[in-house]
């Protein structure tokens, strides 16, 4: 061996995972998983130097250069081309100008029928709604903010360290998760100047993140630990020292709780019941149900579970530590698989590779299936997270595909 290169925490790496290496001139390409593409010079081969990196992907597969450009293989994301003049192709200029995705056709806004797609130059991994707003997580450019009623109305873009995967909102103030970056709180009390408060959480990879009041509950790795913040003081976030560590990947967290203080988890194996606690800070596994999970919500002392064998089930969770289910139904979808789960007042909103199955809990432990609304021209997106509804609108989040808003009829 003539030599070898950790890569190092602060450029947000999770655990190393290298699937191709291409070699250009004195430039070597490195796609590492969900790190994304790294670029070495390797100049004098016994020392490796990190020249940039592109982060924004979902997973790194394949590469492959040509001329100025990077074709990347990025798992969910499809193809990606990704602009690299300098140091892809005959010409090595050292530009200093970090790679970019290649989109000849960019338009923020486009109206399509019924449907309006929201674009950003990052990919929308996650979006916050309320009453006036949408807040989107946007990758490498940060927070961005539109109107809810008039989507074309950019209201604010804030760029932060790292790529944003996820953002939730409290009163004034945002918190954006981003990766090794750590968990940022920005003050929107000014909503067109957003401003860093504080950051919390560095060196961990934080992304998913599901709020309830004062408390967010979030992934602290790509795989399968848990951790939670205290926001009471929203000025000043507190995260759990320690993280809970699941056997399996972790895919949803309740949004709401029952019993004051427990929240109902979804992984790849099993149906989990957390408690919060607040001092120490921390969750605890209250109980484990051996049935493979995809989504999760809660209402009332009701659990709600998805599996990916298109399959609704509900639990009563009275008691916290022996949930038992007392209902469960097949899908009739003839989507491929069941996923995530959200409730809105009296409906739940399930959502599957290609739709979103609504259901009436009037009846809590018996849910009504009401209707099916296909999300159009999503063959071939991945629906990132879960639809979310407001104000009789579907809000689809599809990465560098955009925001996707559907009337619900």
């Amino acid at each position: 061996m003539v030599t070898s290169y950790n890569i190092p925490v602060v450029n947000e790496t999770r655990s190393p995972d290298c699937w191709e290496v291409q070699i250009s001139g004195n430039y070597l390409f490195f796609a590492n998983g969900y790190d994304g593409v790294y670029v070495f010079d390797i100049s004098h081969p016994e020392k490796l130097e990190l020249v940039t990196s592109y982060l924004d992907v979902d997973y790194a597969h394949d590469l492959a250069i040509t001329k100025d450009m990077i074709i990347l293989a990025d798992y969910k994301n499809g193809c990606q081309l990704i602009s690299a003049h300098g140091i892809a192709g005959e010409q090595h200029i050292d530009t200093g100008i970090q790679p970019k995705i290649v989109r000849s056709d960019y338009k923020p806004y486009i109206q399509e029928e019924s449907m309006v797609k929201i674009f950003s130059r990052g990919q929308i991994h996650s979006c916050f709604l309320d009453d006036q707003y949408i807040y989107m997580a946007c990758g490498t450019e940060g927070l961005e903010i539109v109107d809810i009623v008039d989507p074309r109305n950019v209201i604010a873009k804030f760029k932060t360290d790292g790529t944003a995967y996820d953002v939730v909102v409290s009163g004034t103030i945002a918190y954006l998760s981003c990766g090794g970056k750590g968990l940022h709180a920005i003050d929107l009390s000014d909503i067109h100047n957003p401003r860093l408060i504080k950051t919390i959480g560095a060196g961990r990879f934080l992304n998913d993140m599901w709020i309830n009041h004062d408390r967010i509950i979030l992934r602290t790795d790509t795989w399968a630990t848990t951790g939670c913040v205290d926001i009471s003081d929203k000025f000043n976030p507190k995260i759990s020292v320690k993280d809970l560590s699941i056997d399996h990947f972790m895919l949803q967290v309740s949004d709401d709780v029952f019993s004051e203080n427990y929240f109902a988890a979804a992984n790849s194996k099993s149906l989990l019941v957390l408690k919060y606690a607040k001092n120490p800070l921390s969750l605890e596994k209250i109980a484990v149900i051996q049935e493979p999970t995809n989504g999760v919500a809660v209402k009332d002392h009701y659990i709600y579970r998805t599996s990916r064998s298109k399959s609704l089930h509900v639990y009563n969770a009275e008691n916290p530590s022996n949930p038992h289910e007392v209902y469960s139904e097949k899908l009739t979808t003839s989507s491929s698989q069941s996923e995530k789960l959200s409730i809105e007042g009296n409906q739940l909103y399930l959502t599957t590779d290609r739709s979103v199955m609504i259901y009436d809990l009037a009846q809590a432990d018996k849910p009504k299936f009401i209707k099916e609304i296909v999300v159009p021209g999503i063959e071939g997106n991945y629906i990132y997270g879960r639809i979310k509804s407001r104000n009789n609108k579907l809000y689809v989040c599809a990465g560098y595909s955009g925001l996707w808003i559907i009337e619900n009829k």
